[in-house]
């Protein structure tokens, strides 16, 4: 579960405009969030049901956020009857964190699933090749892996030029991508490292 929303998050960055790329890294540090919440019912034969199954996945910085039903599991309705004597059950207990309600052979645990956070650094940077030598441009954000970074354009970019990377750090993998930009982009991205070059140099 955790790895298909692992992928999710960074599809949504990697298919994010580079117009709110440069407007979102103001933010370096972002978090997005995985909450799955639903009730277990356990029948006299041991068969175990799942419902009020819900996940939320909340990606504030790309305007990206989902509440549905998560759909691994088939969702077990109860009766109307059933959730009446659920809802005034008063042989409740307490059980390995977990609040628990037996109605007659069937036990009911509440509040199971767990919350993630996924915690990612993404920016756009400037490569200068020249030879054997790269030069770097970044805006006031430091890439915290950077040697990694330094790694993966040493291997990927063999042509001399100037070049635009995205890179994406997320729960310790990295992703990086150079950039196909069409010239207002590039006029944009120039002007997004040299106010974070200028801005180091006043330091």
């Amino acid at each position: 579960m955790i790895k298909s929303y692992l992928q999710k998050t960074r599809d949504i960055i990697l298919n994010t405009p580079i117009e709110q790329l440069i407007e979102e890294n103001k933010v370096k540090k972002k978090n997005a969030f995985l909450n799955y919440n639903f009730e277990l019912r356990i029948d006299s034969n041991k068969n175990v049901n799942i419902f009020k199954d819900k996940c939320s996945y909340e990606f504030p910085y790309y305007n990206y956020n989902r509440n549905k039903p998560f759909g691994d599991y088939k969702e077990k309705k109860l009766s109307t009857f059933e959730l009446s004597l659920k809802d005034k059950c008063r042989n409740k207990y307490y059980l390995n964190n977990f609040n628990c309600c037996k109605i007659g052979n069937d036990i009911f645990i509440e509040d199971c699933g767990f919350s993630y956070k996924f915690i990612f650094e993404t920016d756009i940077i400037g490569v200068k090749v020249k030879g054997d030598n790269l030069k770097y441009y970044s805006n006031e954000n430091r890439i915290s892996q950077f040697e990694e970074v330094h790694d993966w354009c040493s291997k990927n970019i063999t042509k001399n030029g100037f070049y635009f990377i995205h890179y994406i750090l997320i729960d310790g993998e990295l992703v990086c991508r150079t950039l196909d930009l069409t010239k207002t982009q590039k006029k944009d991205l120039k002007q997004y490292l040299k106010i974070g070059l200028l801005n180091k140099l006043n330091d």
